[in-house]
């Protein structure tokens, strides 16, 4: 038998002490005009905003600003009718609790929020940097719903 691998160096959150921010993923109407501009529309948001990615400062304003060390909670409401494997670069997360689906908390850096879904995850800021927090379905990223996460 082989021997056991060592335990996965990824960090518990103190959910007791984490701060909780809401993320919500939002499906927005937007007019096709000006499409010669070489820009997608902005189909999509996160806590209100469209990502523009043609606009190579987008990773200058991030959505959220962690602080290293420190706990979070993040709420993600999916407001669609469409499916989200949300992913985050740079960290991995516990996911906690769903409103759909009974969850035996496990890591992973990316989690399927199905239509209608609120999802709680947890993690350890861990990792400095500007880390990206998307969509992983590559057109829903494209059209707006993607966002830069800053750890310092």
């Amino acid at each position: 038998m082989a021997p056991a691998l060592p335990a996965n160096p990824v960090a518990e959150p103190d959910l007791a002490n984490a701060e909780k921010l809401n993320f919500n993923f939002e499906w927005v109407g937007s007019v096709s005009v000006n499409v010669d501009n070489g820009k997608p529309p902005s189909l999509w948001q996160i806590n209100g905003q469209a990502w523009d990615i043609t606009d190579k400062t987008c990773a200058d304003r991030p959505i959220a600003k962690l602080e290293k060390g420190k706990s979070y909670i993040f709420e993600l409401k999916n407001m669609t009718q469409y499916q989200h494997p949300i992913h985050l670069h740079g960290m991995s997360f516990k996911v906690l609790s769903s409103n759909r689906h009974k969850i035996i908390p496990y890591f992973t850096d990316t989690y399927l929020l199905g239509k209608n879904e609120r999802a709680q995850v947890a993690l350890v800021a861990d990792n400095p940097g500007v880390w990206m927090f998307h969509c992983h379905v590559i057109d829903h990223m494209e059209t707006g719903l993607m966002a830069a996460i800053e750890v310092k």
